[in-house]
Formats: C-alpha cells, structure tokens, sequence
C-alpha cells in the first residue's frame, strides 16, 4: 500500500472519475446529441437507441460506484495509516 499522501491522492482521482462517469451516464440517458446518441442509432441493430442508451448509462452508474468504492478504501486507508503512524495531518 502506498502512504498517507498516496491514500488521499488516490481518494481525490477516485472521487473525480465518479463524478466525471456519472455526469458522462446522465447525459447518455437523456441522449444528450453530444454525448454521441447519434453513433448508437447507426449500430442499432437488434435493440432500439433508447435500449442501448439505458444500458450505457446503467453500466456508467455502476462504474461510478465503483470508483467511489475505491475512494472510500482509500479514506479508510489514509486515517489507518495515520493512526498508526501517530500523524494527525498529512505527513
């Protein structure tokens, strides 16, 4: 495991890829034009747009739960090491 600052820099980029992948599923479950709805309607084949963008935005939300899985094993990381360490800020 990595030390203190480690634990809070991987808690930080966790915590900004959640929030950057759930921004990426909302906008893909309104079929935001931009968000590239417009590639899925050209590979529809067997499901509808709308099925396709439900299912992306399902698998985003739950990549986002995963990240912030991670920054919460990393939180707990940093005040474990803390705490055994004697530090009581970053170190």
């Amino acid at each position: 495991m990595c030390g203190p600052k480690g634990s809070i820099f991987c808690a930080g980029v966790s915590v900004f890829c959640a929030t950057f992948v759930f921004v990426v599923g909302g906008l893909v479950q309104n079929m935001y034009p931009f968000a590239g709805y417009e590639i899925l309607d050209y590979h529809a084949q067997e499901t509808t747009v709308g099925q396709q963008a439900k299912d992306i935005s399902r698998t985003c939300y739950l990549a986002g739960g995963a990240y912030f899985s991670f920054a919460l094993v990393a939180t707990i990381s940093y005040f474990i090491q803390n705490k055994c360490r004697g530090h009581r800020r970053f170190s």
